[in-house]
């Protein structure tokens, strides 16, 4: 059987307090790095990225691309797999006025 002292059980409590302190340093330190991504990452999230001017919609999980240049190319994607097209609600008025003028060029070639 071993014995404990009381000297032994003195320097296990201050080893047990440092270690206390450290954790609570390192945390403290770490909150404001990990608040400023979870901010990024929700404010990243808050507007799809929309390279086209037409998305569409999965008929089964309801995800949307935005990735169509043509409202064509979206409905030859939906073919076969369904999908409901539309024009990019979070395209801005200017580049949709852009983009039907750059349209009414092209078939006037």
């Amino acid at each position: 059987m071993s014995h404990l002292s009381l000297h032994s059980l003195k320097s296990a409590a201050v080893t047990i307090a440092e270690v206390s302190d450290q954790v609570h340093a390192f945390a403290k330190l770490s909150v404001v790095p990990i608040a400023v991504l979870a901010a990024i990452a929700f404010l990243s999230s808050t507007k799809p990225a929309s390279a086209g001017e037409y998305c569409r919609r999965d008929v089964t999980s309801q995800v949307v691309s935005c990735s169509f240049a043509s409202l064509e190319q979206c409905q030859w994607t939906s073919a076969g797999r369904g999908g409901d097209c539309f024009r990019d609600p979070w395209l801005p008025a200017a580049a949709l006025n852009a983009n039907a003028k750059a349209g009414a060029h092209r078939a006037a070639r």
